[in-house]
């Protein structure tokens, strides 16, 4: 079950290694926590539901035969609630090496009062969660991993406006610009005019977001000097069967957590600001 990387298990982790999954009660979050798990990490899985987080880090614990597995609530729309879930997991653990933002929705159809929620919780959720966390990301000699769960519908291809054009140049794109590129979405999609406009659906728009997101990140973290690196990616599960995609799709939950565990395993020297395709089949494009 250890990570296999160019075909060889490299294990730089310990038992002492802590991995924060979000919105990990079920899903992509459930495997990618239970593989992590099942590599002896101490790992921490987060929901809004108490009751289901807990029990499902009680069902992790009788599967995997450890105790080193915990829960703690996480409203990713709150900062409050984020900022709380930092503070706690500083108490507890002293940081973290590893952060998956997993937790994600998917509405239809694209009402007002949908777009607003997976907007709410896709993009602005993980900035909450990022910010709180990302001064807990401790600086071992294998560097830090922030993952993001995005989608293929998080392609530029699915865009069709002057946006476009302008996220080609990862390395222009800024916090702001994105911020600015959601309130575009959310002010067309108020006038009913999004799909006229070359917009996406919702989804879409808050997996676009994540992905300048992790461009940012991995640009803002990429100069830290070796051991205090925070390798920063985003990947897609493809079309998995999940609760998500009432259990259609053509890939296994195991399949579709596949790329989340890699990415969260990998040896020091990794790769950054990339977004991967699901199984690991290579880096998907922008």
């Amino acid at each position: 079950m250890e990570a296999m990387v160019n075909g060889a298990c490299t294990r730089w982790w310990s038992s002492e290694t802590v991995a924060v999954v979000t919105g990990a009660n079920k899903g992509i979050g459930y495997e990618i926590a239970r593989q992590l798990a099942h590599n002896g990490l101490t790992t921490v899985m987060t929901a809004r539901d108490e009751t289901r987080g807990n029990n499902a880090v009680e069902s992790l614990k009788r599967e995997v035969g450890s105790n080193r597995i915990a829960f703690h609530p996480l409203d990713v729309c709150s900062e409050d609630s984020a900022t709380k879930f930092a503070q706690w997991l500083q108490q507890t653990y002293g940081g973290t090496d590893i952060l998956v933002n997993n937790a994600g929705v998917f509405l239809k159809p694209d009402t007002e009062e949908n777009v607003n929620t997976v907007i709410q919780t896709n993009y602005y959720g993980v900035k909450n969660v990022t910010k709180a966390v990302l001064p807990l990301l401790r600086h071992s000699t294998a560097g830090a991993r922030l993952i993001m769960v995005s989608s293929g519908l998080g392609s530029l291809r699915n865009l069709s406006n002057k946006f476009r054009e302008e996220f080609l140049h990862r390395d222009q794109i800024t916090e702001e610009k994105t911020d600015h590129f959601v309130q575009m979405y959310l002010e067309a999609a108020k006038k009913g005019k999004a799909t006229q406009e070359g917009w996406p659906n919702s989804y879409g728009v808050s997996k676009i977001a994540v992905n300048n997101y992790t461009s940012v990140l991995a640009r803002e973290l990429g100069d830290r000097p070796e051991g205090q690196k925070v390798y920063v990616n985003s990947f897609t599960p493809g079309y998995t069967k999940t609760d998500m995609t009432n259990h259609n799709g053509t890939n296994t939950v195991e399949e579709g957590a596949m790329t989340g565990v890699w990415l969260a395993l990998h040896p020091p020297g990794g790769p950054s600001g990339k977004f991967w395709s699901e199984q690991n089949r290579g880096i998907q494009e922008f």
